[in-house]
Order: structure tokens, then sequence, then C-alpha cells
């Protein structure tokens, strides 16, 4: 059957592409400010080829970011690539996923070399999904988002990692390209509820519901937790997967944006609720204060309503409703705002003295993530410790967070307790109790050379460690990720003692969202592996893939 190739369908599919490549890169590019050209460009030279075969590829985009200039280049009939031009900095390659391949993500530091020259890039057949999606009488349903999201698997904290995304043409269909082998649930959303300004008084009668479409999970169902997964090898086609929208009672919610302090520019409100996947909220708009509102179309659920007062200067001040939409309209009573807080912390060397009052070798780096809400204009969760002591991070907003942290090399964190609650694998609400942590100095050291089956080395790989048994859900000490360079190389330090097994992937096809599904996945059989304290070890890992 050939691919339904869509216009409107692939030009969303681009757009949201080229979204997730400049995404891709902040960790690459933050925090490492360009430096001022000194009148000497840089280069960048090098050839993708694929990895099944070693034979060059023509005609793949390599996209540059951090360039002045981020348009493009195409690969010759060779698989060269040269890029020419570039100031002093730090820049990150990706081959484009509408080429049809797949590749690591390559990082190039050029602020002290006048260039970088033999990068080669190994290239997998990318794996796409088409479909189609109907009403109840088999009748299609245009303009219709359909994504496909990373699947977390069983962890409750871990909300789908949206890879990528297209609207459905007139007969309905879709189609997904770019994908990367892995597990994926695929969402359907009609357009998104809408603000509208609306006057209403409190002796209105609410709203009456009405019928509309809502959201449904392949293969037609309203829950994530009843979605089936859709597995890919890479480089796989799977077409045809059809699945129903279905109309059902949908209400209104009403409320006022709040009173915001005089010198306040607005007010930011938003409505998310179970289907939030830290991109995009349902709704979004900027009202005056005190400026009454009404969102309709929102089916039965659980939803949270944000609002944040746009302050030019001084503090600003924030409200968090969590909201319950079950069997008729919803009011929302007054928004209260409140300043926001200040969660303190602090962290502690065990059984270590010495290195205790000395810096770490590289900083501890701590934030905490939202749960079910997005991150708020005015929050400031990360905070960088260069030695163990006490610390704040902020501002931040309440409600539940998730606590996650990158440890010095050597470092794991035996303990995170607040209020003497274990925050390793439940989320923590901020507030005046003190947040624990713990670090210990006798971790492990794990080195992992990839290969192919062939014994070859597999450059460009993502690597797992699991704790064995491992838990249900994991901490961030359970589940460890390197990524193998050119060299086929991959280092992870700072790992507890204890048993571990070790998986191995393409680049690219593990993100955090989705580890510990993809982990669980694949070990299987996988060799157990011993690590006593402060140990260094060394093995071969097989990467295995269907090398289209």
């Amino acid at each position: 059957m050939k691919p339904f190739l869509l216009h409107s369908s692939k030009l969303h599919a681009a757009a949201f592409a080229r979204r997730v490549l400049a995404a891709a890169f902040i960790a690459i590019l933050s925090g490492a400010p360009q430096e001022s050209p000194s009148g000497e460009s840089r280069f960048i030279k090098g050839k993708v080829i694929r990895a099944a075969d070693g034979q060059p590829v023509a005609g793949v985009e390599i996209r540059v970011f951090g360039a002045p200039q981020q348009d493009g280049v195409r690969t010759d009939e060779s698989g060269g690539f040269t890029i020419r031009g570039l100031p002093p900095g730090k820049y990150g390659l990706m081959v484009a996923p509408w080429s049809g391949y797949r590749a690591p993500e390559v990082a190039v530091d050029l602020r002290f070399l006048p260039g970088a020259d033999g990068i080669v890039i190994p290239l997998r057949k990318s794996a796409r999904i088409s479909g189609r999606i109907v009403n109840k009488d088999g009748k299609p349903w245009p303009k219709i988002q359909v994504s496909a999201l990373r699947d977390p698997g069983r962890n409750p904290w871990r909300v789908p990692d949206r890879a990528m995304a297209a609207l459905t043409d007139e007969e309905g269909r879709f189609v997904l390209e770019g994908l990367d082998q892995g597990s994926y649930l695929l969402l359907a959303e009609p357009p998104p509820a809408r603000w509208t300004q609306k006057s209403w008084s409190v002796d209105e009668a609410l709203p009456e519901p009405r019928r509309a479409v809502v959201s449904a999970w392949y293969p037609g169902v309203p829950d994530r937790d009843l979605a089936s997964p859709v597995s890919l090898a890479a480089g796989e086609e799977k077409e045809g997967l059809e699945w129903e929208l279905a109309e059902t009672r949908v209400y209104c919610m009403q409320s006022k944006a709040p009173a915001c302090p005089k010198e306040a520019d607005g007010a930011v409100l938003e409505l998310t609720n179970e289907l939030y996947l830290g991109s995009a909220s349902m709704a979004k708009e900027v009202l005056q204060p005190g400026q009454a509102w009404e969102v309709c179309g929102l089916a039965e659920g659980e939803y949270v309503l944000t609002a944040v007062c746009r302050a030019p200067e001084g503090q600003e001040l924030y409200s968090i409703h969590p909201l319950e939409v079950r069997g008729q309209s919803l009011r929302v009573p007054e928004m209260v705002l409140r300043p926001p807080m200040l969660q303190k912390l602090r962290v502690r060397v065990e059984g270590d003295e010495k290195a205790a009052a000395q810096d770490f070798p590289s900083p501890m780096r701590i934030w905490l993530t939202p749960v079910g809400r997005p991150l708020m204009l005015f929050e400031k969760p990360m905070q960088s410790l260069p030695r163990a002591g006490s610390a704040e991070i902020g501002p931040i907003a309440g409600g539940p967070n998730l606590l996650e942290f990158r440890t010095p090399p050597g470092y794991y964190v035996a303990s995170a307790t607040l209020a003497g609650r274990d925050v390793l694998r439940a989320p923590l609400d901020p507030g005046e109790d003190l947040l624990d942590i713990t670090l210990r100095r006798d971790g492990a050291e794990l080195s992992v050379q990839t290969v192919d089956s062939e014994g070859r080395t597999f450059a460009f790989a993502d690597v797992l460690a699991g704790r064995d048994p491992f838990p249900d859900p994991p901490s961030p000490m359970d589940l460890f990720l390197a990524n193998s360079g050119q060299n086929g190389l991959a280092t992870l330090s700072g790992l507890p003692p204890g048993n571990y097994r070790i998986v191995g992937f393409p680049s690219g096809a593990v993100t955090i969202p989705n580890a510990a599904a993809a982990y669980r996945a694949a070990v299987g059989d996988a060799e157990r592996i011993r690590l006593e304290p402060a140990a260094k070890i060394t093995r071969r890992l097989v990467i295995r893939f269907a090398g289209r």
C-alpha cells in the first residue's frame, strides 16, 4: 500500500519537527553564550553514512544550531558536507527528520579551534506511522492533530514526550514521519478550547452542556492508561491505523482574572488538564485584572488553572487552582494571588569529611519540575552548587514537583527527604520545610564499549544501566543514561553499589521520559553486573537494531 503523502499533514509535521530541532540543542547552547567574532571564521566538515553498511548518503539535510544563519546544508554525492563562516562558539548538528533518516545529535565546540574535521554521522532509516481518524459513522475527521508520544510506561509521574505531530487532511488521513525506533502512544486531539471574554453574574445559571468531539488515544479510548502502545523498529512503516473520535458532553468554565496590583500590565491565565504534555496548554490568554471570561468545550476530568500577574517591575504574584469538571459547568471562585516562594535545601556528603569541605569536580545541579502544569513566567527552578552546603531554589510556585538532579562525577544521592518524607520516588510540595539531600562518594564507574553484532565499534549509542531488580516506579538513582561518542565509548559514573543490568540503543531512541519503559522492554536476559563501592568496571555491549 502506497503511504499517504498529505500536503497539509506534512507541512504541520515539518513545522513541528523544526520546533523539536530548535529545542533539542537548548542543553548544548544554553549557558554558553557565543563569543564575539575575532575576525576568524570557523568551519565544520564531515560526512554521513548508512549505519547498516557504511555507504555514503547524498542529499541529506544537516541543520546547524547556534549559527547566525540556521539554513541547512545538504550532503554531496560522497555524503560530505562543509559549513563555513561560523564565528567562535558552540554548535549543534542534527540531521533533519524530514530527510527520512534518524541520526545522533552532534555537539561541536569551536570556541578555541579553527574548525572541526572528520565528523562521521551514522544514519538509520526513520520510521513512520500513517492512518485515519473517523467519527462514529466512519466518516473522516479533518484538521485533527495526531501526535506520536514516547511511551513513559508505568511511571505515573512522567508525562509522554511528544515526538512528532501532524494534522489530518480532508479524508481524515495523517502521516507521522521522522520517528525513531521505540514505543509510542498515539493521541488525536480536536482544536483546543478557546478563551472568550464574557460578562456573567453570580445569579446566572451555569451554561448547559452540549455535545462535541473530544480527544482519544489509539485505539479509540479516552484514558491514557487504556491506550495501546505502538512499537516501531528502525525504519519500520506502520500503515492503516484507524480510530474513532466520539462526541460526548462538554462543559464550560467561568471566572474572572485576578485583581492584580495597579502596576501590573495584565494577568496570564493558563488552563491544562491530564493531557498536558509539558509543551503547550489547552488554553492561554492575557486578560485585564477583574475581566470576566469563559472557556467551553471541556470534557469531564481534572484540570489545573494558573494565573500570573505580569508586573513590569517588582515581584510577580501567582495563583494555582486544581479543578474538576464533573456533570456540570463550573464557576471558579475568586483567584487569590500569593507571592512566589523559595525552597530551602541542604546538601551533605555522608562519611567523607574531606569531600564535604572541598569543591565538587563539577557543580551539582538540582531542579524542580512541576507536575501537570506549565512552568510559570517568573519561576527559576534550578540551583547549581559548587560544593556541599545550604542554598535556595527559586522563585517557584507551589503544587507537586519532581526532584531532579545531576550529581558530580563519582557522587550519588543516597537519600532525599522533605519533612521526613522520601521525595526520590514521589513528588514533593515546596514549602517552609528543608529539602535535605545526602550524597555519598563511593559510587562505582562503569565504562561501556558499544559494538554491533559483528564486534565492530557502534558509534553514538544510548546506554542504560538499571538496578536489578528494577523498582516500579524508579527513582533517579535507579536508572542511569549515558551516550557513547564516535569511538563507541560511554562512561556512567556515580552509580550506587549494587546489582545492575545494561542495555543499549541507537542514539536518539531514549529520552528521560521514556527511559524506564525502554529499559523494561529491552532488559530481558541482559547480563547482571555487580558493582562494589568505588569499583571501576569495563564491559562490551552489543547494540541491536534493524539496520535499514
